[in-house]
């Protein structure tokens, strides 16, 4: 429990580096959940500070392999849940739009289930959100190709993916600049410009170690000029 504090504490102070490795150390000789839902969690912060695209998805593959490790010693645990939905969803997007749809129902399964056994989880409220967002997102195409995998595609509005990151926003105010950005859109869908750019402008805070953190924030440079 010691260990994990520390490891806890490590990524609160975002120390990427150094999280990763002593909780890959304490893996070695400790294969439990709630061991294996951090290492996932680090891999991914790692992951994203990563120059190299090629090292990038190696590592969110490695990610997904330790939530699913994880889930197979406990279904119900809330950080493998969470975690596994994450890399579900960002392994998708190295597949491609069909393998996104494909996994679709089976990312916002297990974020549910994260979410019911800790409902102020800002991360898991902020995913959520994601997945409204961008199912109500998708293009004509991609709703066609949806359908070919399922009998009733998934569907969503923008009003549900709204209340999620704006939830988030409130047990977490400015703890993702990912969170700001899709906030920030989903104000505009409403056409509540002074809202959206309030959100946008909060994003230029953000450092640069992060690549979630510059394209966030090269997105909201970019739709400010909207508002």
């Amino acid at each position: 429990a010691e260990e994990l504090e520390q490891f806890d504490t490590l990524t609160k102070e975002k120390k990427t580096d150094e999280s990763y490795q002593f909780i890959l150390k304490i893996l070695e000789s400790k294969k439990e959940p709630e061991v294996y839902w951090r290492a996932a969690q680090a891999t991914r912060n790692y992951a994203m500070c990563q120059k190299s695209k090629e090292d990038q998805n190696k590592l969110l593959y490695e990610g997904l392999s330790y939530a699913d490790e994880g889930l197979k010693l406990d279904a119900d645990n809330i950080g493998c849940n969470k975690f596994y939905a994450i890399f579900l969803d960002l392994t998708g997007r190295i597949e491609g739009i069909s393998k996104r749809i494909e996994n679709s129902y089976k990312v916002r399964e297990h974020l549910e289930k994260a979410l019911a056994g800790k409902t102020d989880d800002p991360i898991s409220l902020h995913s959520l959100g994601v997945w409204h967002y961008e199912v109500a997102d998708l293009s004509w195409t991609s709703r066609v190709l949806a359908k070919t995998f399922f009998k009733a595609p998934p569907t969503s509005d923008y009003k549900t993916a709204h209340k999620y990151f704006e939830e988030a926003e409130q047990y977490s105010p400015g703890f993702y600049s990912s969170n700001l950005v899709y906030l920030g859109k989903c104000y505009m869908h409403s056409k509540m410009y002074k809202e959206a750019k309030e959100c946008f402008e909060k994003v230029s805070n953000f450092g640069d170690e992060a690549q979630d953190d510059i394209d966030s924030k090269a997105e909201a440079k970019k739709l400010i000029k909207k508002c």
